[in-house]
């Protein structure tokens, strides 16, 4: 717990946990949906996998120093939330898309090797969310 004379907040493990759940479940997904890099658009894609690892990297930094410093994390703890919330949104778009189109080389969750970065996330993304309901203690 870090204490300063205005705030009081507790850095709980369920925080860690949650954002190393994220990191690993995006950093899986990038390494299981990536698409050759032979051509431009593979590039671009890979690009577009990376970018809520990285953005969910720097707030998590951020977030973790602000509180270290006894300081409240208001921006980095909303922008983790907002990381949270895109990743279940962008999860379950592509469980769908799995479900929708039965050919295994197509966009989407199709075997049980597909899920688990997906699952590992989701409950990354929930674990967050509940820390968010958590009341901090006095």
């Amino acid at each position: 717990m870090v204490q300063n004379a205005s705030y009081t907040f507790a850095l709980t493990r369920w925080h860690v946990a949650s954002v190393l759940l994220m990191a690993t479940g995006w950093g899986w997904i990038n390494g299981n949906f990536v698409q050759p890099v032979a051509s431009g658009w593979g590039a671009i894609a890979d690009g577009f996998h990376l970018l809520p690892f990285i953005a969910l990297l720097w707030l998590t930094i951020n977030y973790f120093h602000t509180a270290v410093v006894g300081k409240r994390p208001r921006g980095s703890r909303l922008g983790i939330t907002i990381v949270a919330i895109f990743s279940i949104l962008a999860c379950a778009v592509f469980v769908l898309a799995g479900v929708t189109n039965p050919d295994p080389n197509s966009v989407g969750v199709h075997t049980f090797e597909d899920a688990m970065p997906v699952i590992v996330l989701v409950l990354g993304t929930l674990l967050w969310i509940a820390t968010l309901f958590r009341k901090q203690p006095a």
